[in-house]
């Protein structure tokens, strides 16, 4: 870690997250005002737990995506400033992996309703029921795994100690890969195996175009990110003798890192997930999804039409009263870096 270039770039992504998660937080305020939950408003901006959850009442609630990345940010730049701190390089790269899995089981979650949508009798079989649990379970396993590595190679000097960790963090980042790459052939099949009805039990708002789109594009972003780290990771060991390998410039960590992770966000942001992946409390079983949304559209109307004669009884009000006065919005790489050294060694 350097002042240059570390510093400046972690600091502009520090303001990008952060705003990111005021965005969220203003769509978090606006829903909760009127009535209106979303629990992954919570994960995937400010925090992991929403209020409005039972669990939230605990006292542990821990930060979601965007307040991870700006802790992230934080990290690296006083990494920067002590770059020979063992524990802040430690820290800073634990975080980089610790905020990104919270999106592929939001991914997984998204996928699971567009399936439910298309195939509800897929979607909401005891077949599909695992798939959620797995995923969690496998995105705790994959960062203990990586955590595991990265703290053991870091306080030993064991050859054989260092294969191991290595094996650890090569598994981790392969099932991050997976759980990345994951919603896009589930997508793609139920796109194309034929449905039994032509309709589809719609939920949240706009087009179901747009929903698998986005769900296809965020996994799409977040698989190359994760994938190329992946990749690196899988080549030879390099000697200390040997200059940088390219992927370990900085350039790659930020651009397919930090970059990547803030156009996911800032999608998601953008395209109001909170409003399109919406699904009606206590959704259960085939056909629950279209029936929650005619009842809120029914609602909606209703209150519009009260809105609506409220509007027209303060206009005449208003009317009367003129008449009579007027009258008329480490780098990984470069922990991974210094474990190849030290395996070298």
């Amino acid at each position: 870690m350097t002042v240059i270039p570390d510093i400046p770039v972690s600091a502009v992504f520090l303001v990008l997250f952060a705003a990111c998660a005021a965005a969220n937080m203003y769509h978090l305020k606006a829903n909760q005002s009127k009535g209106y939950k979303f629990f992954f408003n919570g994960p995937m901006f400010g925090k992991l737990i929403p209020h409005h959850s039972h669990i939230s009442k605990t006292n542990t609630n821990p930060p979601g995506f965007a307040m991870i990345r700006v802790i992230s940010c934080v990290l690296r730049i006083v990494w920067a400033l002590n770059s020979h701190n063992v524990r802040l390089a430690l820290a800073a790269n634990i975080f980089v992996y610790a905020g990104v899995l919270i999106f592929y089981v939001i991914n997984i979650y998204f996928t699971q309703r567009i399936i439910r949508a298309l195939h509800p009798h897929i979607g909401w079989s005891g077949s599909m029921a695992p798939l959620i649990p797995a995923t969690i379970f496998l995105s705790i396993a994959g960062l203990a795994l990586i955590i595991t590595g990265v703290i053991q190679s870091l306080f030993t000097l064991s050859p054989a100690l260092h294969l191991i960790d290595r094996d650890l963090q090569l598994a981790g980042s392969t099932i991050f890969t997976f759980l990345a790459f994951l919603p896009i052939p589930l997508l793609l099949v139920a796109l194309v195996i034929p449905k039994r009805t032509a309709q589809i039990d719609t939920f949240g708002t706009g087009s179901f175009f747009i929903k698998v789109l986005l769900v296809l594009t965020s996994s799409s972003l977040l698989t190359l990110s994760i994938a190329f780290r992946t990749a690196c990771a899988y080549l030879p060991l390099r000697s200390v003798l040997e200059p940088e390998a390219w992927y370990f410039r900085k350039s790659y960590f930020y651009g397919l890192g930090f970059a990547l992770d803030s156009v996911v966000l800032v999608l998601y942001i953008a395209a109001r997930v909170d409003l399109r992946f919406h699904v009606p409390d206590g959704a259960k079983g085939p056909g629950s999804y279209s029936a929650g949304a005619a009842v809120r559209e029914k609602t909606a109307t209703e209150d519009a039409r009260e809105d609506v004669d409220i509007e027209q009884e303060g206009e005449g009000s208003e009317y009367d009263s003129r008449s009579s006065v007027v009258g008329g919005w480490a780098t990984n790489y470069e922990i991974d870096a210094q474990l190849v050294n030290k395996s070298t060694l």
